[in-house]
């Protein structure tokens, strides 16, 4: 992780740590909702999970992105067994 712009901005070492925080927990509560988004669009009928994705995703274009990318994983896995 690169925190030369963050030394640069003369942050103090509790400073760093409260952003890192901060960032971790965005992290962790952009993959629960990825995760239940996806887990979600499982239980659709596939002619449906595109107007699914639309209302769930409302608008966040990488949400959307990273969830289809995990359907379609789990379509090809489903392909191979």
């Amino acid at each position: 992780m690169a925190t030369h712009g963050i030394a640069q901005r003369g942050l103090n070492k509790l400073e760093l740590l409260t952003a890192l925080a901060q960032r971790v927990e965005y992290d962790t509560g952009a993959v629960t909702k990825i995760e239940e988004v996806f887990h979600a669009a499982l239980d659709q009928e596939p002619d449906q999970i595109s107007a699914f994705l639309e209302i769930a995703c409302e608008g966040d274009e990488l949400l959307r992105r990273k969830v289809e990318a995990l359907l379609a994983s789990q379509s090809a896995t489903r392909q191979l067994y």
